[in-house]
């Protein structure tokens, strides 16, 4: 379950994007001013939900409870590889008003849950 909370100057409505990111890659540069060297990029978004509808209330989370968002692991990637990325973007501005990062677990083979 994602909690989300709201700063107090933001009005409650907004949607929730989640994206299934890779903790960490590198990249060989084969061109350019970096040419030959390896670029270490962390976070990088190999999956992203469509933005989710959600109400928010003041400061207790989402007021209709927990999302329910499935997401395809792309298979060069290893649960445990990866986080749950999850910001709320407010309606009225498109601010981000809340935002967090949460670890995959992997209880039993090809079986994630988050803790």
């Amino acid at each position: 379950m994602i909690r989300v909370f709201r700063r107090r100057d933001v009005r409650p409505g907004g949607c929730c994007v989640v994206a299934l990111t890779a903790r960490q890659e590198q990249t060989r540069v084969v061109r350019g001013e970096n040419r030959g060297r390896v670029l270490t990029e962390v976070e990088v978004v190999r999956v992203l939900s469509p933005p989710l509808p959600v109400e928010l209330s003041h400061g207790v989370g989402l007021a209709a409870g927990a999302l329910d968002v499935t997401l395809p692991r792309p298979e060069a990637l290893s649960w445990d590889a990866v986080h749950l990325v999850a910001f709320v973007q407010s309606t009225k501005d498109q601010r981000i008003v809340a935002t967090t990062r949460v670890p995959i677990s992997v209880h039993a083979p090809g079986s994630p849950s988050i803790p």
